[in-house]
């Protein structure tokens, strides 16, 4: 077990030592040439304040899930497939996709004054019957 854990640490450094200098010279440099200090300066705040509000929203959360799902590996079949599409519909919703069309039920995380205020801000639309869906997809809402 510990000769497997040193192992994957030094193919773990190795790699990074590998990748590290190839992006720090090649990708990010030439990025910080081609739009100039000001902006690549605006760009590097604004993501290390992602990094901290990452850091400070999870709140350990994800943490708890790796280990819980670790333990009881039944769980991962459980919550899956909740986490991959909460994760689908919060990366269309921050990409600015409008329109998005969930159910036959809405999930069981989204409470009514959330799912009100994503109906209203993001037009989420909980889906109906089928034919009411694919009259109202052709005219466009």
């Amino acid at each position: 077990m510990q000769r497997k854990f040193i192992t994957n640490l030094a193919l773990l450094i190795f790699l990074n030592l590998l990748v590290k200098p190839f992006w720090i010279f090649g990708i990010d440099r030439s990025v910080q040439n081609a739009v100039g200090a000001g902006e690549y300066g605006s760009y590097f705040a604004l993501l290390n304040f992602t990094f901290i509000f990452n850091i400070l929203l999870d709140l350990g959360i994800t943490n708890f899930n790796n280990r819980n799902i670790a333990r009881h590996q039944q769980l991962l079949h459980k919550h899956f497939s909740g986490i991959v599409s909460l994760r689908i519909v919060l990366a269309l919703l921050y990409l600015g996709v409008k329109g998005i069309r969930l159910g036959p039920t809405l999930p069981a995380f989204l409470s009514p004054a959330v799912a009100k205020v994503l109906v209203e801000k993001f037009d989420l639309k909980p889906i109906g019957t089928v034919t009411d869906d694919v009259a109202a997809m052709m005219k466009g809402q």
